[in-house]
């Protein structure tokens, strides 16, 4: 109902897949979970008559490498740096090669860099990064900082989208979880707000490819 509403507004819509982690360790079981979470959005989507020209490639948000919680809700195992990593790569390729379109991930910095190995097939997945307390409208402001006291830089995460400049090669940053909802025409009082890393060809490449399931 968003979607279709949205679309209807001349807003473009995507859709994200929050991944909960197998507690496996075997890489054949590891994959074959990804594998299944991968499906299960494709079939989602293609309820909904796959891809069309006003539809972002599904995003992958990984940001929780729990795979066990104790019977208080406290995680009792957090999945290895290459179980996180191997899973990641098989979604993503999963969604890549059934629809044609290229996802995105969407995680923070600190997640990447302490959870995933860093690793050059993820890499070419465009990065939707989330990073807050850096106002981006500020001169030279860029996400991927640690951030001290004072809100000062404090060095930079690494992982496998960082660049030498310290920075990250991200596509979108979404930088706060405090946007005023009606301001945006939205329902409810709160919203995240981010912003896109290129101009409207950059843009218009995302949406590249219609996929009828």
């Amino acid at each position: 109902m968003d979607r279709t509403g949205a679309q209807a507004a001349g807003i473009y819509t995507g859709f994200y897949h929050y991944a909960i982690l197998p507690d496996v360790t075997a890489p054949s079981a590891i994959i074959k979970d990804a594998q299944v979470q991968a499906q299960k959005v494709i079939w989602r989507i293609a309820s909904l008559g796959g891809y069309n020209e006003m539809d972002l490639p599904v995003a992958l948000d990984i940001e929780n490498n729990c795979v066990r919680l104790s019977s208080t809700k406290v995680c009792k195992k957090s999945a290895t740096r290459s179980a996180a990593t191997l899973w990641s790569k098989t979604f993503l390729k999963t969604i890549k090669e059934k629809t044609g379109r290229t996802p995105l991930i969407y995680s923070s910095p600190y997640f990447l860099e302490n959870s995933l190995i860093r690793d050059k097939e993820l890499s070419s997945y465009p990065l939707w990064i989330a990073q807050y307390a850096i106002d981006p409208a500020k001169e030279g402001a860029l996400p991927n900082f640690k951030l001290g006291a004072h809100v000062k830089a404090a060095g930079c995460y690494v992982h496998s989208w960082t660049t030498s400049g310290c920075t990250a090669n991200w596509t979108v940053w979404q930088y706060t979880s405090c946007g005023i909802a009606p301001k945006y025409g939205v329902p409810g009082s709160r919203l995240d707000l981010n912003v896109f890393g290129g101009g409207p060809e950059k843009f218009q490449s995302l949406l590249t490819g219609t996929w009828l399931p």
